[in-house]
Order: C-alpha cells, then structure tokens, then sequence
C-alpha cells in the first residue's frame, strides 16, 4: 500500500513538472518570436530609411513678387534616377514652359528644324502653329522658338540656351518675347545645387538643393 501511494505521488509530480516545462517552453518560444520580429521590423525599417535617406534630395523653393519676399517651402523628393537634370526640375517644379524633353539630338548637329503643329492644315499662323529648333555641333539645342497660336489664344516665345565649357546648361533666356531667364549653377561633380528665375530681370524664384 505503502508504494502504491509513494508511486502516485511520484507520476503526479512527474506530470506537474513536465506541464511546467510546456508552459515555460511555450512562453520562451512566444517571447523568441516576438523579439524576432522586433529585430526583423527594425532591420526592414532602417534598411527603408536608409534607402530613402540615400536616394532622397531636400530642396528649398524660395518665391518673391514685384521682388518682395513672399515664401519659402522646403521639399523631400525620393529619386529614381541616378542625379536630376534640368528637364527634371522643369518637370517637379513647372519651370521652362514648352521646353523639349529632348535636348540633346546628335541627327541634327548644327541644323534648324521648323515644324508645323498640324501638317494636314495650311501653314498659316490664323489656323496653324510652328516650332523651331536649333542644334549646335555637338547636337545640343541652343534655340527654341514657338510660333504663338492664335485660335488658342497662346503668345509667341523662344528659349536661348547656354553652355557652360563642361556641357552644362548655364543659363536659358528669352529676351525679345517674355524678358524671363534661368540661371544654372553648379557644385562638385557637375549637380545642380541652385537655379534662379528672373522675370523682367528681377528675381522671382529660387530653387536650392539643400542635399
């Protein structure tokens, strides 16, 4: 009788101490994966972070009217291309009105183009609308004109472009139809660190890359 209790109560603390490791074994099992998945979240974050850090460029857009000061608006652009070039400022920042996307074309160095809007129409300004393109040696647009369109009520205006000795664009201008200007500046390996725009030759806007 004597081992048959001595028995019993041996099976009940083996029970007691193999249902203590269950529940031990399982909170350390949910407390693994919940600091796993902490790591995991942590390292999935700053991976994003440093990614948007390292493709991301800061600008300040700086605006005066009649030259008085009016603002300035600080912006984060994530990048997905290598280094912005002047078209994509003309594009984030609705600057250059009607410049071509295309400014290089190497078909057409040292030749002027002139195109007619709509070819199955007369060319004539009442109806029709044109476009002039010039190209210098290396290909590089150097003039744009735009006709103006009368029957969309659009005035005439051109673009003068300018280049710096290492190819940059250093400033493009338009003085006999709108008087506005844009001025290129330049940091280490060739970036755009800076553009201002002049209206009537006053300073108007002012974008500056900040990183």
């Amino acid at each position: 009788m004597y081992h048959v209790k001595q028995s019993s109560f041996l099976m009940a603390n083996l029970l007691a101490t193999f249902l203590l490791c269950v529940i031990l074994l399982s909170c350390a099992n949910q407390v693994k994966q919940k600091n796993n998945g902490s790591i995991k979240d942590t390292l999935n974050i700053g991976v994003a972070n440093k990614s948007a850090e390292s493709n991301a460029m800061v600008t300040e857009e700086t605006t005066w009217v009649n030259g008085i000061y009016y603002r300035s608006i600080r912006d984060t652009i994530n990048l997905t291309i290598e280094e912005p070039d002047v078209i994509f400022f003309k594009q984030h920042y609705n600057l250059l009105y009607g410049l071509p996307d295309t400014l290089i074309r190497e078909g057409y160095k040292s030749k002027t183009v002139k195109i007619w809007a709509m070819k199955n129409k007369k060319e004539d300004l009442a109806s029709n609308w044109f476009e002039i393109y010039t190209y210098d040696d290396k290909g590089r647009l150097k003039y744009f004109f735009y006709s103006g369109c009368v029957i969309c009520s659009q005035s005439p205006f051109e673009y003068n472009i300018i280049y710096t000795s290492t190819g940059n664009i250093e400033k493009i201008f338009d003085n006999k139809y709108s008087n506005r200007s844009y001025q290129f500046y330049y940091g280490e390996k060739d970036i755009i660190k800076k553009i201002e725009y002049f209206e009537h030759g006053i300073l108007s806007n002012r974008i500056t890359r900040i990183i």
